[in-house]
């Protein structure tokens, strides 16, 4: 049986996140599942990704909801809140995160997906805020930018049986030592399993793997070909009609023949002489 949580935001009024690196711890039971630290993501924090909480047991009905803030020194708790579960949960959940004074510093929203694990049994009695878990081994000590994907699922450790509230410290966890700062109640936690020595550093460095790919690969090749084409036009006779509307008349040539010709009259065109009688 497990509960996978998605889509995990918060909202957090004022100036209470704009300068913390945040992450949330969900614990039902003795189980638990945390996401990686954000880099100041302000006052709306995104985790994505999916987080599960396995072998969770049906008489565990308290999930219990923490905020913490990675620091150099370790894990800060600053509120917490508990979401019971029964036939009322629905699965957008809201809960209300309380610092250890009981004052609300905002709210987290996340989907809430249950598999084998019975959400429909009936309200009982819910239990008391008890203020943010004392302690928690901060398990991502990267941060991750704003708006990146964490890591899915964190499998549970002996930290997170001494989170519980009323049971006794597991073996080997560290004393916890309280610092001052400016929110109420802050502690600063380092937990550590076993009987071994407590992490006070760690550093990070990389190597580079030969991984040899053997791969088989098939060109398919399209050619283009140019091809020169020769067309002819021919001319067919196959009717024809006069247009007597334009036809003109051309000169081509001139011939001049006398006829005849007329005798010569000496007298003829005189003036004729009148003479007038008494």
């Amino acid at each position: 049986m497990s509960l996978v949580i998605s889509r995990l935001r918060g909202v957090f009024p004022g100036d209470n996140m704009s300068r913390t690196d945040p992450f949330v711890v969900l614990m039902l039971g003795h189980k638990r599942t945390q996401t990686k630290a954000l880099r100041r993501p302000g006052n709306s924090p995104v985790w994505s990704g999916t987080y599960e909480i396995e072998g969770v047991d049906n008489a565990d009905r308290d999930l219990r909801v923490t905020l913490y803030e990675s620091t150099p020194s370790g894990a800060v708790a600053l509120g917490s809140g508990i979401v019971h579960l029964d036939d009322t949960t629905t699965p957008e959940v809201v809960v209300d995160i309380q610092d250890s004074s009981g004052a609300s510093l905002g709210r987290l929203f996340f989907h809430l997906d249950a598999h084998g694990y019975q959400l429909d049994r009936p309200a009982v009695a819910k239990a008391a805020f008890a203020g943010p878990p004392a302690s928690v081994e901060l398990l991502h000590p990267e941060i991750l930018e704003s708006g990146e994907v964490d890591a899915p699922n964190t499998p549970p450790l002996a930290a997170a049986v001494a989170a519980a509230p009323g049971t006794p410290p597991a073996v080997g966890v560290a004393p916890i030592s309280t610092a001052t700062t400016t929110k109420a109640s802050t502690e600063f936690v380092t937990v550590s399993e076993g009987d071994t020595a407590p992490v006070c550093g760690s550093q990070t460095y990389t190597t580079v793997e030969d991984r040899p790919v053997e791969k088989e690969l098939r060109t398919t090749v399209l050619e283009h070909h140019t091809w020169e084409k020769t067309f002819v036009i021919e001319t067919r006779f196959i009717s024809e009609r006069e247009l007597t509307d334009q036809t003109r008349v051309d000169v081509i040539g001139r011939v001049e023949r006398v006829l005849s010709v007329a005798k010569s009259e000496p007298c003829a065109g005189a003036p004729q002489l009148i003479v007038d009688t008494p």
